[in-house]
């Protein structure tokens, strides 16, 4: 990841709009504070008269449960009025705004981001701190239990200056260029059902540290696609896979593919004489779900985006043709889950156990390459594949 940054001092604003903007920020930080005092006081009072029910009436009475019913909200409160008037505090001190352009990226994409500070008073403060963060999220239920977890898996950290003077009412901007990492997860949510959610989000975080007063934090979401499609990607190694049992043998050209194209093989069953004759050949492409970080939470789904169904004639080759939809994940291997391809041939038998075999297979971004892009030809015109560049 590459970042790089200019300083740029901005004009004086008009004093008419920057006096609207004073007022208009005094008022809300004002509020805040007012509010966040308010609720703090709520809540002690609400834990002050939930810990004197508790305590002083007979224990198994509705008394009792309303005392720690209080307390209980008595704590909401009061930590929801402390969070208040920290905001409250550093909103009378400085605001800041940060934007990104784009706002949808792709990995591998440099973003420009504009960071304004507007201060309400004259200080010094400092440092002042850009960072880039990519986290993987799991949340897993599991009757009254619930389980989360969250992964730091990018975190790139930039600092735009150790001191910055700033002047009552006087904008000052920053500019910084960010590249995104190529080998990292796009942005990515799924909801398995009534079981599990997983997420990979990321942000942009700024952070002033600010003399007297809470840091000054300002974060923004980004919306991460995966690295741009006329980035050449191998999507076809240089010989063909196999895998067989006894009487089943599975033939695929490639086991790397694209979101929206299609994977294309074939299947050969032999009729042995002490098998049983299977009703119908079925071929399904497919990726499972693997999440949870200790063994007592993991949790595993199944997922067949395209099957077909073959007649089983003996000793004959039958080809089929699969296609992975644009809408699935991509293949993943991270902390918290990962997300498996699979394309699985399965022999229907009647009063007997079905013979399968089952390839893995890897799912990368969309790509759009001519053929002649995806294998180069040799001296001697065998198919070559170029070297497969990283990628997420």
């Amino acid at each position: 990841m590459a970042l790089g940054y200019v300083k740029e001092n901005a004009t004086a604003p008009n004093p008419t709009e920057s006096l609207e903007l004073v007022k208009t920020a005094m008022k809300y930080s004002i509020g805040l504070i007012l509010t966040g005092i308010v609720c703090g006081l709520l809540g002690l009072a609400g834990m002050a008269l939930g810990g004197w029910l508790f305590w002083t009436t007979p224990s198994r009475t509705w008394w009792d449960e309303l005392g720690a019913l209080i307390i209980v909200l008595g704590f909401i409160f009061f930590g929801g009025g402390v969070s208040t008037l920290i905001q409250g505090l550093t909103a009378s001190t400085a605001v800041a705004h940060v934007a990104v352009v784009p706002a949808e990226a792709r990995l591998g994409e440099t973003l420009t981001l504009h960071i304004t500070l507007t201060p309400r008073r004259t200080l010094r403060a400092g440092p002042a701190t850009l960072t880039l963060n990519g986290k993987e999220f799991i949340k897993l239920w599991s009757g009254h239990i619930t389980w989360s977890h969250t992964a730091q898996i990018v975190h790139q950290t930039l600092t735009l200056a150790e001191t910055v003077d700033l002047v009552a009412n006087q904008p000052q901007t920053y500019t910084a260029q960010l590249t995104l990492p190529l080998e990292a997860m796009p942005t990515f949510y799924r909801k398995e059902v009534l079981d599990c959610k997983l997420a990979f989000d990321w942000e942009i975080a700024f952070r002033l540290r600010l003399p007297g007063s809470p840091d000054l934090k300002e974060a923004v979401s980004l919306h991460v696609l995966p690295q741009a499609a006329k980035r050449p990607i191998v999507v076809s190694p240089s010989a063909p896979s196999l895998l067989t049992t006894d009487s089943l043998h599975l033939n695929v050209s490639r086991t790397t593919s694209a979101l929206g194209d299609a994977v294309t093989g074939e299947i050969t069953w032999f009729d042995l004489a002490d098998a049983a004759r299977p009703r119908a050949l079925r071929i399904e492409l497919g990726y499972r779900t693997v999440a949870g970080k200790w063994f007592w939470e993991k949790r595993r789904w199944e997922h067949v985006v395209d099957q077909a169904t073959l007649s089983p004639l003996p000793s004959q080759r039958q080809r089929f043709t699969l296609r992975v939809t644009p809408e699935s994940p991509l293949s993943y291997d991270g902390r918290l889950y990962q997300i498996t391809w699979f394309l699985r041939a399965v022999a229907d038998r009647p009063w007997a156990p079905d013979l399968r075999v089952e390839l893995p297979l890897r799912i990368l971004p969309p790509f759009n390459e001519a053929p002649s892009m995806l294998q180069q030809p040799d001296a001697h015109g065998a198919r070559q594949s170029p070297l497969n560049p990283s990628h997420a």
